[in-house]
């Protein structure tokens, strides 16, 4: 791949720039104007603060010849760089350095700035990948959805934020100690998706390691550092944990860093920076671009007391006015005498995972958003709006093909019905019609919604409707299949429904066919499908799934937590529980010690936990049921399933478990019999393992 990155760095630290033909800027603005379109003044669902238009600049590397903005209709493009050729790589840049009144020229003023890096050629559009910084109050970093549609038209490839925004930017607190000197922070932060990775046909990512930033407050914490994103004031330290570059650049999602306090009352702030590109290493490698602005920092250290507690994102963030929704609640500080309210109503079965999450159920509440709040002896935050309550309450959503039969897997080349169902928990009957807009997905396919408009009919208090079976009048949607090498491992499509009611929702479906190795057919294949979509695991190398490896007791530690808790959950830092799984160097160490610390393992004895050994399917059984129903979950006397599991004196291990799994239909054996059997010592393929979780917890591929 050629590398052109030095020449846009230097632009986006305003050390260097091109005029185009279009507009003469100075040189401390961008390169050539490519295009712009004047309305709306949304980039991706995000006001541009004020903002009219959207423009894209781009430089490439030496040459006369030029090339083309890939814009459809409604985007006006403008002449390109002359310093970029048709066939080669190209860099492309949007909205560089237009802060704080630098480029005044006209009423070119954009109040944000979005750097918008491709990689591509003038034949094949490419794909892109965003990082939108904001100057302002409100944040520094926003996320970007994969929409570029939204901008200029289906001929733009997606766009993806390679970084994590909002409020926090999932920072992490997994560990903290502190001397008189020092305070030392074991972090970890949310990676980006892997659709907003994959934007070059080599798979390199954009991202190849992050800064950590600190900084002090002088009063405790009551006043706070600078917050715009811009850099000043803040410090960069390296990471210490032994995933890091020579300059201590972080090329894992977590970090051990240790901050120097220069006085009793100091508060420690920390922040993120995404280094672009090249070996991740900006201090020696000139291809390797520092962001230019950093992530809105969050107080992690307060002198004198314990971390204050920070909810930062709950999951999931709408649900039923009726309540009764379990909540996983992430952000910093949490303890085991934390409570949570919902809309100023108090949540119900909090319960403390780890320093960074708790769960809660949601009590009953009001149509609207809700702010969630979480409070403990250390002190109270709360996330304005960080939840919907709905009376009209999507339920599940039904694929059919064009001859009326039911899909498991949305494969690429399909046609397909789209049936969502929705109950009405309103007051009074509802006739319900919803319309769909917003069709997209990763570049290198072509998405096609042919029928936009559903009809629910008229749905009566308490009731719920489908379109297919009211009016027959559903959504149909299209998708061609990419080439092999555009194709990510997880491949998603989305759409907005507005209901007549004027609420939204974003349905995702998701294209199988992901992995080399597991093609559409056996009876594995749709549940391999939904633990790669749940983001409980990516397979066993780029492409492939592995399903006839056995899983081994580490890798069933991360399997089943990420299955119970969602994608999202870490668990805390080791302790150095077990004497066969180092702390912290075992592999999967944190997750095995959160097994035990739950209740959910002993161990395989003499204080051992036997990390590298395979699962057993009666120990599985066990494991499978007390991970989603609890450690204190005892299963029904057994009454002799198998043939060879006995139930009599003295009982088979496990047995009672392994006939709760059959009672339930998460397994049926390994065999019909008469009589089944269940082979209780026989290794967990990966194969099995999947659909051992998505049946334990009702993992759907497509729905609410």
């Amino acid at each position: 791949m050629v590398r052109v990155r030095p020449r846009w760095w230097a632009i986006v630290l305003g050390i260097a720039a091109v005029a185009g033909p279009a507009y003469s800027q100075s040189t401390q603005c961008g390169s050539a104007l490519l295009g712009e379109k004047a309305q709306p003044a949304v980039f991706q669902n995000i006001v541009l603060d004020g903002s009219s238009v959207t423009r894209m600049w781009e430089l490439g590397h030496l040459s006369t010849a030029s090339v083309t903005n890939a814009c459809g209709s409604g985007c006006r493009s403008l002449t390109a760089s002359p310093l970029c050729d048709d066939s080669g790589d190209c860099t492309a840049v949007t909205g560089i350095e237009w802060l704080n009144g630098t480029c005044p020229t006209e009423d070119l003023l954009p109040q944000t700035t979005v750097l918008l890096v491709e990689k591509t050629t003038q034949s094949d559009g490419g794909r892109w990948a965003a990082i939108k910084v904001g100057k302002n109050s409100a944040d520094a970093n926003y996320d970007l959805d994969a929409a570029a549609a939204a901008i200029c038209g289906p001929s733009c490839a997606a766009i993806a934020s390679p970084y994590v925004g909002g409020a926090g930017q999932g920072i992490q607190v997994m560990g903290e100690s502190h001397d008189a000197s020092t305070v030392t922070l074991q972090l970890a932060w949310e990676a980006p998706s892997p659709a907003a990775e994959a934007l070059n046909r080599g798979g390199e990512e954009l991202i190849s390691s992050y800064a950590i930033y600190y900084a002090r407050s002088t009063n405790g914490g009551a006043t706070a550092p600078n917050l715009t994103g811009a850099k000043t004031g803040w410090t960069r330290i390296a990471d210490t944990d032994g995933t890091k570059t020579a300059s201590g650049y972080s090329t894992d999602t977590k970090a051990k860093v240790t901050i120097p306090l220069q006085g009793s009352n100091e508060a420690v702030y920390v922040a993120l920076g995404a280094e672009l590109d090249g070996t991740g290493d900006p201090d020696t490698d000139a291809n390797c671009a520092p962001s230019t602005y950093i992530s809105r920092g969050i107080r992690v250290y307060s002198p004198g007391t314990s971390t204050p507690p920070l909810v930062a994102a709950v999951t999931p963030t709408e649900g039923s006015v009726a309540g009764g929704i379990t909540l996983l609640i992430s952000g910093t500080g949490m303890t085991s005498d934390t409570t949570v309210s919902v809309g100023g109503t108090p949540a119900t079965s909090v319960t403390y995972l780890a320093p960074d999450f708790l769960t809660a159920v949601t009590p009953a509440g009001a149509a609207g958003p809700a702010d969630v709040v979480v409070s403990n002896t250390n002190g109270t935050s709360t996330l304005p709006g960080g939840y919907r309550y709905l009376d009209v309450v999507p339920t599940k959503l039904q694929l059919f093909d064009t001859e009326g039969n039911m899909v498991h897997v949305l494969e690429a080349g399909d046609t397909v019905t789209l049936s969502p169902t929705w109950e009405n928990q309103t007051a009074a009957s509802l006739g319900l019609t919803g319309h769909a807009e917003g069709l997209t997905g990763p570049s290198g396919a072509t998405y096609t919604m042919t029928d936009t408009d559903a009809d629910y009919g008229n749905i009566g208090v308490g009731g719920d409707a489908d379109c297919s079976t009211g009016s027959g009048n559903c959504y149909t949607v299209a998708v061609a299949d990419p080439t092999p090498e555009d194709r990510p491992l997880h491949w998603d499509m989305r759409f907005v429904e507005k209901l007549s009611t004027g609420q939204t929702k974003t349905w995702t479906l998701h294209i199988g066919s992901s992995f080399a190795d597991v093609q559409p057919g056996p009876p594995m294949y749709p549940y391999i499908e939904k633990v790669l979509h749940y983001g409980i695991t990516a397979g066993c190398d780029s492409h492939n799934y592995c399903a006839y490896n056995t899983i081994s007791r580490a890798q069933m530690a991360v399997f089943l937590l990420k299955a119970r808790y969602g994608s999202n959950y870490r668990p805390p830092e080791c302790s150095g529980i077990f004497g066969d799984v180092s702390c912290p160097a075992g592999f999967a160490v944190n997750w095995i010690e959160d097994l035990f610390n739950k209740g959910i393992t002993g161990g395989c004895g003499g204080g051992n936990y036997c990390p590298d050994a395979p699962v057993l399917r009666s120990q599985m059984a066990v494991f499978l049921l007390k991970a989603a129903l609890g450690s204190d979950y005892r299963p029904p006397a057994c009454t002799g399933i198998f043939g060879d599991v006995s139930c009599t004196s003295p009982k088979d291990f496990a047995v009672d478990w392994i006939e709760d799994l059959k009672t339930r239909n998460i397994t049926g054996g390994c065999a019909a019999g008469p009589p089944p059997l269940y082979c209780p010592n026989n290794s967990v393929t990966r194969a099995q393992m999947a659909i051992f979780l998505a049946k334990a917890f009702a993992l759907e591929l497509y729905g609410p």
